[in-house]
């Protein structure tokens, strides 16, 4: 379908938010006929009446209030990422990485350091911000994030893989050692399971692969993310699924630890997107020859990125 005039979405933005075609032609200084030819030829387009009109003014209708929200939240979109850029320009060229919370603040945050040095030609700012998952609408260059995020079937984004999702259970080594040692995988039931929604792979994919029976939802707690869940396990008030990337730095520092050997993967990789243009991909060639190392110095000598298998040195 055809979208409308932009002219004709302005005129409805400025007149749906006064509620009158005379308020609306001063603020766009023109013509109180002009705004209700854009109006009429809208209202065409559509096939809806966007308008009650009465004897002292019109009113939106319902689908009429119902398209102006949408309208009016595109063009508030537009307005912030023009802005955005505006700034952009003014302070020099700065080149965004989105990520997701947890993967960022558990694993990228703490590698910027190197990361910016490597490529110190042009600046790397991390954003770390979640107003919106769709990358193909955000103002980044570059996304690391796993491949669901990843835009599909546009040529204006490539995806290069960085790493499979790998997923076992976490704890605090006070937590393995009190009440109910951890020495099987059917003694997660003598704990509290921590649960968040927003992951690929959930406790029951993990416990079918172990072969244990089934989840005791009496025996969970929910929580909102995968960062709450991780600060969670390492206070000791239960037992996380950590993926081995998000996890890594806390199962080194002895934060953490995975006391079993059974891991299940999500089938899904972790990648860097950013859309295509030939200066970002020459910036993405150095990205990816970076974050691919940090990638292998993460996991150790001997582990395949693309594989299940988790580091030597996390083993409990």
């Amino acid at each position: 379908m055809e979208l409308p005039s932009p002219n004709a979405l302005r005129t409805f933005e400025v007149t749906g938010r006064h509620e009158s075609f005379r308020d609306a032609a001063e603020e766009l200084n023109v013509s109180v006929g002009s705004v209700s030819r854009y109006i009429q030829l809208l209202e065409t387009h559509l096939g809806l009446k966007l308008f009650e009109r009465h004897t002292r003014g019109v009113s939106l209708s319902p689908a009429g209030r119902t398209y102006h929200e949408s309208v009016t939240r595109s063009f508030n979109q537009i307005r912030v990422v023009t802005e955005r850029l505006q700034q952009r320009t003014k302070s020099g060229a700065r080149h965004i990485v989105w990520s997701l919370p947890t993967l960022g603040a558990h694993w990228l945050a703490p590698r910027m350091n190197r990361i910016k040095s490597a490529v110190h030609d042009f600046e790397l700012h991390l954003s770390l911000d979640v107003t919106s998952a769709d990358i193909a609408y955000r103002d980044i260059d570059f996304a690391v994030v796993p491949d669901y995020f990843a835009p599909r079937g546009s040529d204006k984004f490539r995806v290069v893989r960085l790493y499979l999702e790998s997923f076992t259970p976490v704890c605090c080594p006070r937590r393995a050692g009190i009440d109910a040692p951890l020495e099987l995988p059917q003694q997660i039931f003598e704990h509290p399971l921590l649960v968040y929604r927003h992951v690929s792979v959930q406790w029951n994919d993990w416990i079918h692969r172990a072969g244990i029976g089934n989840i005791d939802q009496a025996n969970c707690m929910t929580v909102d993310s995968g960062m709450t869940a991780y600060h969670a396990a390492t206070e000791g008030y239960g037992i996380a699924l950590g993926e081995r990337m998000k996890v890594a730095d806390a199962l080194r520092r002895g934060t953490l630890i995975a006391p079993f050997e059974t891991v299940v993967d999500s089938g899904h990789f972790v990648c860097l997107c950013w859309r295509q243009h030939p200066s970002l991909d020459r910036m993405a060639e150095k990205l990816i020859t970076i974050l691919k190392r940090e990638v292998r110095d993460t996991l150790g000598p001997g582990v395949d990125p693309n594989s299940t298998n988790w580091p030597r040195w996390i083993e409990a």
